[in-house]
């Protein structure tokens, strides 16, 4: 999960694995689970620390791409916001 959002998580789906080594970029998925408030009380990590517990509404109810911060609640986008891929993902292969 995302330290700055309360259901955003980087993941990739339906790939090979490869013969040798393969790198992906991985895109950015909101879980559909809580709504996007961006308060501070309902974001577990970093910058706030809060309690993930008072969240009102049921969210999308689907997983979709993430929109990033919008600056709709404490979060300021000019420091916390991304677009597209948040993480890389390396497979080896160990053995044959």
């Amino acid at each position: 999960m995302l330290a700055t959002t309360n259901d955003a998580f980087a993941g990739v789906s339906s790939v090979a694995l490869p013969r040798k080594s393969v790198t992906y970029m991985a895109a950015t998925y909101d879980a559909g689970s809580e709504d996007n408030n961006e308060l501070c009380i309902d974001i577990p990590g970093p910058p706030c620390g809060g309690t993930n517990a008072n969240i009102v509404g049921d969210g999308e109810g689907f997983v979709t791409i993430h929109n990033g911060v919008s600056g709709v609640g404490d979060l300021q986008p000019s420091h916390l916001d991304w677009r597209g891929a948040t993480a890389i993902v390396t497979i080896n292969r160990i053995s044959d």
